[in-house]
């Protein structure tokens, strides 16, 4: 029999008000399982899946650490006497019960080892661009306890009327951002200008009656949502996957495998069999004709391999101005401002970032990481591109003079 809504949202009541479950079962009069199952569940998030096969998945299992530690143990030993992907999977089943199937420790081994020629430790499990997603949340760090409509005019009038205030205060003039990520943060950062102000009635800030009825709201779970649909996609001979009519690159080693991808509302990451993660992509609404490709994704790959400048798929997405520049750079200088390009994009964007780049080509200043850090915040602040003082009345005061 399934525990109503309305029970489970009452066991998490009492939890958090610090009764025991023996109490909570008493009061409810439910079981101490149906008490501690949700009580004691934060993460209601969906999962990937295939997340609740034990023993079928390296990473779901645990078995992840278990693989990258036997390779990594011999890497003095001869290389005769290190750890093959086959010896690897012979000691899971053997020493671990394994019970999944040998591709996906070879592609574990492999990608463990394509790691360490890098120069770095792969760590499939990393997700670049969660934070965002989880803007809104944290910030009061609670929610009401109930959101009871006492009358249907009432209700309705006072809602509209918050819609009314955030229109007249936030959306005029029209706003432009970036990204809808970004537009978020700014109008986050003006919510907190208002609740500065005082309150109309009370003559206290909002902020501090916001804070007084903070004692009387439940505390958010530890684990924030994270609002993704799963599901199983097989990619074509390209190594490309089909979402909502839409292609999404996710590289061509992965071609004619079944990926998981995740659909978020600004985002689409793509994981491999075992649950590694590939790619996290930028969600495109409608239908495209082209194969999507984040800019920013790729910059890492060209600047360690800087030839492949001239057939790369993103060259156009640069300005013209910029793409001359890397086209008659030398391969190790090309290397350097690609690099210097990725580094600042991952903090301001890569549309904000190439168009630092070309601000601060044009200027005839030099182009390093420091130069198109500093312009590329101008351009997210909407400070305008041009850098400097307009010097022009020094100028004519300087002819007066002579």
């Amino acid at each position: 029999m399934t525990t109503p809504v309305c029970v489970r949202r009452r066991i998490r009541q009492l939890d958090r008000q610090g009764l025991s479950h023996k109490e909570i079962s008493r009061r409810l009069g439910v079981s101490r399982t149906t008490v501690a199952r949700y009580a004691n569940h934060g993460d209601y998030s969906p999962k990937p899946l295939g997340s609740g096969h034990a023993g079928r998945s390296l990473v779901d299992a645990g078995y992840s650490a278990v693989v990258d530690g036997w390779p990594a143990a011999d890497l003095r030993m001869p290389v005769k006497q290190r750890h093959t992907a086959t010896r690897v999977y012979e000691r899971l089943v053997a020493e671990c019960g394994f019970t999944g199937p040998y591709s996906s420790v070879r592609r574990r081994v492999r990608r463990w080892r394509r790691g360490i020629e890098r120069g770095r430790t792969a760590s499939p499990n990393r997700s670049g661009r969660r934070e965002a997603r989880r803007s809104i949340s944290p910030r009061p760090g609670c929610s009401p306890c109930s959101a009871r409509i006492t009358g249907s005019g009432r209700g309705k009038g006072g809602v509209e009327n918050a819609v009314g205030f955030v229109r007249r205060n936030l959306m005029v003039p029209m706003p432009s951002a970036e990204s809808f990520q970004t537009l978020t943060r700014v109008w986050l950062d003006e919510c907190g200008r208002v609740a500065g102000s005082d309150h109309c009635r009370h003559d206290v800030p909002v902020i501090e009656l916001f804070e007084a009825e903070k004692d009387h709201m439940l505390p958010l779970p530890g684990v924030g949502f994270d609002p993704c649909d799963w599901r199983s996609v097989r990619a074509d001979k390209t190594g490309a996957v089909t979402i909502d009519a839409n292609r999404y690159p996710a590289g061509p080693e992965w071609r004619s495998m079944r990926l998981q991808a995740g659909v978020r509302v600004f985002e689409i990451e793509l994981r491999d069999p075992d649950g590694g993660h590939i790619v996290m992509l930028e969600r495109v609404w409608g239908k495209s004709a082209r194969t999507q490709v984040d800019p920013a994704s790729l910059l890492a790959m060209i600047a360690r391999k800087p030839r492949i400048w001239g057939e790369s798929p993103i060259r156009n997405d640069f300005p013209e101005t910029v793409r001359a520049l890397l086209d008659r750079m030398d391969a190790r200088t090309r290397s350097d401002l690609l690099d210097d390009i990725r580094a600042v994009a991952a903090d301001c964007g890569f549309a904000a970032t190439v168009k630092a780049v070309e601000t601060v080509t044009n200027a005839g200043r030099t182009v390093d990481r420091a130069a198109i850090g500093t312009c590329a915040k101008r351009v997210l602040e909407g400070a305008g591109t041009e850098g400097g003082q307009d010097l022009k009345r020094y100028d004519k005061y300087m002819k007066e003079a002579e």
